[in-house]
């Protein structure tokens, strides 16, 4: 073996080796540059394929990217107030007032008592069939109901009084109702088909607006006999009657029962909010602020639909039980008023 050499290779020597080493040099850098040209021609391929092709998504069964679009296209919109169900109004819109109802979740509006009659504050059944409503034919207001898509109209009084304010007890047993067949307004029961009429609460003020317990006990309805229009409560069982809520020097009128007892009530100077009190008629919590009235809860106790006047018109709002996010659904230059809850919603 030769100096210079280990084994079978040669080593670089000092005298001829730096040539090499140079044309060596020379050459690794021609091979770099050819390799970075090399990965962006391939980079730049990669990135005009990937813009042409389209997305590849797991497509296999249990997949995320799998759920088909009619998964979320089934459920029903949500309303702005985040309410839902339908609420039942009178609105004279048409010319004379009509008996409406608002689909919450469609925002769909439908005249259910489309008559060149009056007709005034809807109720609803307790299963959101059929709404009974008071009807003006020009010498008297008598009762009818209806189902929800307005067909099959059935009259149920047929007095030569005034019967108005009808509200459907919780069983869907009895209709109560204020009628002035005695002279004076009453508050009355009748069956769902107008049979059994008979008086629950007689005085000599006017009884007006009855409001079901939630067990069907018990009415709340509102009285003038001690001058202003006042709250009393009724139970049935015994006829008792009870002072419930006495606003000094105010009125409380039109109540509605929930889990507490909405109603509007008025001050001294005229001024109208809806109020909501205790079963017994403490605790009251002020609810509106820019004058509402005419409350009733929606089935779950979370939001009150109201009316107020306070664009000019009267308008059906939505609000939540502790007084805020009123949202406005009706709209409508006409005046809309009376709202009622569809049990159902």
């Amino acid at each position: 073996m030769c100096r210079g050499e280990i084994g079978e290779y040669p080593l670089v020597t000092e005298a001829a080796g730096w040539d090499n080493v140079r044309q060596m040099r020379v050459v690794l850098r021609h091979l770099c540059l050819l390799l970075v040209l090399a990965l962006v021609v391939t980079l730049g391929a990669c990135r005009e394929e990937s813009l042409d092709a389209p997305p590849v998504t797991d497509q296999s069964p249990g997949s995320a990217d799998s759920a088909s679009p009619s998964a979320t296209a089934s459920e029903p919109p949500q309303h702005p107030s985040g309410a839902k169900g339908s609420i039942a109004f009178q609105s004279n819109r048409d010319g004379d007032n009509d008996i409406y109802v608002f689909d919450l979740d469609s925002g769909e509006i439908l005249n259910v008592t489309d008559e060149d009659l009056d007709d005034y504050h809807p109720e609803w059944s307790p299963d959101g069939d059929r709404i009974v409503f008071a009807r003006a034919d020009g010498i008297d207001l008598d009762l009818f109901s209806v189902d929800r898509s307005g067909q099959d109209v059935e009259q149920l009084t047929h007095d030569t009084s005034n019967e108005d304010f009808p509200e459907w007890s919780p069983d869907g047993a009895w209709i109560a109702f204020t009628s002035d067949r005695s002279g004076s307004n009453d508050i009355y029961v009748m069956r769902p088909d107008g049979s059994g009429a008979r008086p629950v609460v007689k005085s000599k003020g006017q009884d007006v607006a009855p409001s079901w317990s939630p067990d069907g006990s018990s009415l709340v309805f509102q009285t003038d006999r001690s001058s202003t229009f006042d709250l009393y409560v009724v139970d049935l069982a015994t006829g008792r009657q009870t002072p419930l809520v006495d606003t000094k020097h105010g009125e409380d009128e039109f109540p509605s029962w929930g889990d507490r007892i909405a109603a509007m009530v008025t001050n001294v100077r005229g001024n109208f909010e809806v109020t909501a009190f205790d079963s017994d008629g403490s605790g009251g919590t002020l609810v509106t602020r820019n004058g509402a009235g005419w409350p009733d809860w929606s089935p779950d106790g979370r939001f009150l639909a109201i009316a107020s006047p306070r664009s000019g018109n009267s308008e059906i709002y939505i609000v939540n039980a502790f007084g805020a996010r009123e949202v406005n659904i009706t709209n409508d230059p006409a005046q809309d008023e009376f709202p009622a809850w569809s049990p159902h919603s």
